[in-house]
This record gives structure tokens, C-alpha cells and sequence, in this order.
């Protein structure tokens, strides 16, 4: 996995876009991205002067988080006016891969030249964010590592005949095995090396200079072994019930007893399907609450149920139709049970109200509506349940008041608009959100967002991008 985070990803952005001078020395507009930026919870923060000299020498983690999320979308915001007419920059470097042959000892080596699209960069990019998208699964299929063997050959060939056959390295050979080495070997989560990498740095934090001969060390790793050890035992559980609901809680219970456990992800345990947790607390809800929970009633019922309306007192507003007596009507209470965050794919997503830090920890969610996917906000989940007469039982569902915001179509031909479904990107405007109420299935995701604006020419265009594509 290093061969690729901090191997070709690293090597993409420092030896090619930094010291071959495709990028300036300076680039205020990847900082402004950047620092616009907000995460989900389980997701590590990129700082803003990520990939300067300034901001230190980034964690492969930090590269994995960086690739997959935001680097296309940093550089599509750097050359934006490069890429509306279809400009070029000058690959530039003093380096041993261009030193002629037979060069005396003592001759310095000449500079190197060429000129490169700027969309065959972004196209570069873009190729190590689907890379980096496709390793972190927890499940491959062979069409999955067809793929993934695809796109890193598509990788190191734009490469060479883009920039120069002798600019790929010894790495990039050793990328080409990632594929095999999954084949035998299984997803990468099983064999990289990032927890023993969390656990030196939570060592490095220990405030004691007691380490009594190495037992510090040695009963900390033996604590963390254990923890592992459990962990796959629980994924070894079977698909009954009772070992569903078995193997959640000891999750819940057992996540944060590891101190070297940084990305919820690697848990192992994840639904695709969004859940609701923490305490409930009663809430009486809004007018216009109800009447979606009404319309959404109405439009999935039976021909021999009744009609749902609101309860008249406290929602005047809602037109009841012509000749329904209240009898013959589905009354649908104002009162609910609000939870305070959902857990969805190994995650969990607080509503907007209750979350201090917006930027790590956002509210992000993609919701599923008739038009689509789209980018929105949550801003709240509860339980509601209503009486079924005809069936005799009651009828409990599980709802999220969200933000849905509007989609922007991508500038005409910009290289990143036929990837944007496969790598989960989504351009949107903040301008004119819609509140709408949706069953907790309806979302499916949550996303990484920075602004768009250089991309689009709009302050309020944002982008997204998915975390699970």
C-alpha cells in the first residue's frame, strides 16, 4: 500500500507537479480549497498546507485521504482556465532519469523539457483517485481487480507518453503486482501496516520516560493483538439475526477501547444501510414535518388502506380531502423520538444542530431522491410510528429531515465529467436548498465537500465526493 499512497500518489504531486515546476511555488487557490474543505467524522483532516514545506511530511493515511478525495478536484480548480482552452504547462526538472548517456562524471545534468496538457494531468490525477478508491474496499470481485490493474496500467502509460517513458520508477513496477498480490493475498486491509504505524505514534505520545525494559511497548501491542484477534472473531459470526445484532453491539461497545484505531473504517463490521443510535428523546414535530410523513404514507399504501391525513388540531394547514370523514382517515401524530446520529458504512453523522466542529465531523450525506443522487445536509432523524387499523398493529418508521441541494452541471468538456459518477463527484450550489423529510434508507452515503467556485466560476458552487463510490 505504500508503494502506492506514499509512493505513487507522493511522487505525483512532489517530483512531477512540484519540482517539475507544473505547479508554482506557491498555489493559494489549492489552499483555499483545501481550507474550505469539511469530513465526515471518521475521516483525517487534510491540512491547508498539505504538500508544502511547510506542512510537514504527510501520513500515508493522509495521502490515501487526499488522493481519493480531493487531489483531481484541487488541480481541476488550479488550471481552470488552463483546462477551458485546453492550455499546457512545461514540465521542467534537472533530474538522473533524463542524464544522456555517456555524459563525462563531472558534466552536470541538462534540463529537461515538455510540454503536458493540463488535462492529461488531471486525467493523472484522477487515475490515482480511483486507485486509491478501489484498495480501500473490503470486498474485491475479480471485475474489481480487472479494474484496478486497468487503471494503474492507464496510469503509468499517460506517464510515459505524456511527460517521458523514463519518468516512471522502479515503484510504478511494483504497482503493477498490487493487483496479484490482492488475488493471494486478499483486500489490502488485511495485510498493510497502518495500525502498527498508529500504534508507534501513540507510543511517541506516551508521557513517561519509564519504559521499564521494552513492557510498555510489549503490553501494548500484545493489548492491541487482543483487540484484533476479537475483532475478527466477531467477523466471523454468522448472518442470523441474533449475531447481526450481537456483532453491532460489540462494536459499538469495543470502538473506542482501541487507542491506535483512527479510521472507523477499518472496523471490518460495515452496513450499507443507515441506523439510528445514541439516546431518544421525545420531540414534538413541525407542521411541515408531518405533512411530508403524510404524502410519503399516501403514495406507498395499500388500495384497501385508509387515507393518511395530519391530526387536524396542530396541522390546520394540511388540506383533508373532500368527503373523508375522521373516521375513515389514517390520523398521523405530531409526536416522535429524535435521535442524536446515525451510523452508516462504519460511520456516524450528527445533524448540523448538534455539531460544534463543521468541518471534521460534517453532517455531509447523498440522499436518494426521484432525480437521483444528490448532495445534501442532515439536519435530523427520528422514529415515528402511526396506527394501521386495517392490520391492527402499529407501524413504526425512521425518517431524516435533510437539506437537498441542486446539482450544476460540469464546464463542457472538462476532463473530470465522464469519471464523476465512477470516482462519486458531484458538483452542487448552495444557493436555494430544499427541505425535504426521507426514510433513513434513502441515505446512502456521506461525502468529503470544498468549494468549486474556480471549477464553476460560481462563490456558492460546491463539490462533493462520495466516500463509498
Amino acid at each position: 500500500m505504500h508503494a502506492l499512497h506514499l509512493g505513487a500518489c507522493k511522487r505525483f504531486w512532489h517530483a512531477t507537479l512540484v519540482d517539475g515546476h507544473l505547479l508554482p511555488s506557491q498555489f493559494p487557490i489549492i489552499g483555499e480549497v483545501i481550507s474550505s474543505a469539511s469530513y465526515p467524522r471518521n475521516l483525517t483532516a487534510i491540512r491547508p498546507n498539505f504538500g508544502t514545506k511547510s506542512g510537514g511530511s504527510p501520513t500515508s493515511d493522509a495521502w490515501s485521504t487526499f488522493a481519493r478525495f480531493l487531489l483531481p478536484l484541487v488541480l481541476a480548480s488550479h488550471w481552470s482556465e488552463d483546462l477551458a482552452i485546453d492550455g499546457s504547462q512545461v514540465f521542467s526538472i534537472q533530474h538522473k532519469s533524463f542524464r544522456p548517456a555517456g555524459l563525462s562524471a563531472g558534466a552536470p545534468t541538462p534540463m529537461f523539457h515538455c510540454t503536458v496538457l493540463v488535462r492529461h494531468l488531471v486525467t493523472m490525477a484522477a487515475d490515482l483517485s480511483l486507485m486509491t478508491h478501489i484498495v480501500q474496499q473490503t470486498e474485491f470481485t475479480e471485475a474489481r481487480l480487472s479494474e484496478l490493474d486497468r487503471v494503474i496500467g492507464d496510469h503509468i502509460s499517460s506517464i510515459a507518453d505524456h511527460i517521458d517513458p523514463r519518468w516512471p520508477v522502479p515503484n510504478h513496477h511494483a504497482l503493477t503486482h498490487l493487483p496479484d498480490h490482492i488475488r493471494r493475498f486478499g483486500p489490502p486491509r488485511e495485510f498493510w501496516f497502518y495500525s502498527m504505524e498508529r500504534l508507534n505514534g501513540f507510543l511517541k505520545k506516551t508521557l513517561t520516560n519509564e519504559h521499564h525494559g521494552g513492557e510498555l511497548e510489549a503490553t501494548m501491542q500484545d493489548n492491541h493483538a487482543l483487540y484484533r484477534t476479537v475483532q475478527r472473531q466477531i467477523r466471523g459470526l454468522g448472518n442470523s439475526a441474533q449475531e447481526n445484532a450481537f456483532r453491532k453491539l460489540l462494536f459499538d461497545q469495543s470502538s473506542s477501547h482501541d487507542p491506535f484505531q483512527r479510521d472507523t473504517d477499518d472496523l471490518g463490521y460495515s452496513s450499507n444501510l443507515a441506523t439510528v443510535c445514541g439516546k431518544g428523546d421525545p420531540i414534538i414535530l413541525e407542521a411541515d414535518i408531518v405533512n411530508g410523513i403524510v404524502t410519503m404514507i399516501n403514495d406507498t399504501r395499500g388500495s384497501a388502506d385508509p387515507l393518511a391525513v395530519p391530526d387536524a388540531p396542530l396541522h390546520s394547514r394540511y388540506q383533508r380531502p373532500e368527503g373523508l370523514n375522521g373516521g375513515e382517515a389514517l390520523r398521523i401524530s405530531y409526536m416522535a423520538t429524535s435521535f442524536p446520529s446515525i451510523t452508516l458504512r462504519a460511520g456516524t453523522i450528527s445533524p448540523a444542530r448538534s455539531r460544534a466542529n463543521v468541518a471534521k465531523g460534517a453532517s455531509n450525506v447523498i440522499v436518494t431522491t426521484n432525480e437521483g443522487h444528490r448532495p445534501g445536509e442532515l439536519l435530523a432523524v427520528f422514529d415515528h410510528t402511526h396506527s394501521n387499523p386495517r392490520l391492527g398493529q402499529l407501524v413504526k418508521r425512521t425518517y431524516a429531515e435533510v437539506i437537498v441541494y441542486r446539482l450544476v452541471d460540469w464546464p463542457e468538456q472538462h476532463p473530470l465529467a465522464p469519471r464523476a459518477t465512477r470516482l462519486g463527484y458531484f458538483l452542487f450550489s448552495t444557493d436555494a436548498p430544499e427541505r425535504r423529510v426521507v426514510p433513513i434508507a434513502n441515505i446512502v452515503d456521506t461525502y468529503v465537500a470544498a468549494t468549486a467556485k474556480h471549477i464553476v466560476g460560481n462563490d456558492a458552487a460546491r463539490f462533493a465526493a462520495r466516500l463509498h463510490p
